[in-house]
């Protein structure tokens, strides 16, 4: 079991790292042929700045494919990424629903309060699914490769902490890596990643991706808790201890629930 702690810690840090190295290759190879048509530096930035969910997502994907690559070819068995993630399908759970309702209440309540702006109003530019797609999946993609992960080399429950930990901290890493310009939203951040870490534990995949949907997705895209371009707006400290309290008291309700 030992052994597949670290198997664990090994893949999701090299999936991580081909994640940033790809997100890194994109961004320098459009760089590259920008210049060459002589485009300054303005061009190149509305360009990130269109395109950064597109991009980051894309990097997550091409990092997943590679990764389940490697893995696939240490299985006894001919098992599908589809084959392993299609038996633990199922309708979301009523305790995700209630979670959901709350968290996302209880995050709009608070942005209300400690903004200026009125975060119950859709985005002066509407719907953009590029950001809402586009966030949601940039958490979901690591939670599917860790969900698999966790199918392929089983941790013991004494264990699972300390393995969470280690996640927590990889991810944040990584996506500060990406995102140099989070600030305060790293919070914002890691408090998804820990969530779907909870939910989606043991094998609770449905409750996982109605989370992203929202959750995640709608913050993002709506509400002014875009992780990529929402760091413009500044709510406070005591926003963010006041988020991590509500979550906090989600994630126990979620967890202690007796509802299916």
């Amino acid at each position: 079991m030992e052994n597949n702690f670290r198997k664990n810690i090994q893949y999701y840090f090299c999936f991580l790292l081909l994640f940033f190295i790809v997100h890194v290759f994109i961004y320098s190879t459009v760089s590259f042929f920008h210049f060459l048509l002589g485009h300054d530096m303005s061009t190149i930035e509305s360009w990130i700045s269109r395109n950064h969910w597109d991009v980051l997502v894309l990097s997550k994907v091409i990092a997943l494919a590679l990764c389940w690559k490697a893995l696939h070819l240490n299985l006894t068995g001919s098992a599908s990424f589809w084959d392993i993630l299609k038996g633990h399908l199922d309708y979301p759970s009523i305790k995700i629903c209630l979670t959901s309702v709350f968290l996302l209440g209880t995050t709009l309540m608070l942005g209300g309060y400690f903004s200026n702006a009125n975060v119950f109003e859709l985005g002066k530019e509407g719907f953009n699914a590029s950001i809402f797609l586009g966030s949601g999946l940039f958490f979901f993609i690591d939670f599917l490769f860790l969900f698999v992960l966790r199918q392929v080399y089983v941790v013991q429950d004494e264990s699972k902490v300390r393995l969470w930990l280690l996640f927590v901290l990889m991810f944040g890493l990584f996506t500060k890596l990406a995102i140099p310009y989070l600030g305060y939203y790293l919070i914002v951040a890691l408090l998804h990643f820990i969530s779907l870490l909870i939910i989606g534990s043991p094998n609770k995949l449905s409750d996982a991706a109605l989370y992203c949907l929202v959750i995640v997705a709608p913050l993002n895209a709506f509400f002014g808790m875009n992780l990529v371009a929402g760091w413009g707006q500044s709510y406070g400290v005591i926003y963010f201890f006041g988020l991590v309290v509500a979550w906090i008291v989600g994630l126990v309700y979620y967890r202690l629930s007796l509802l299916n």
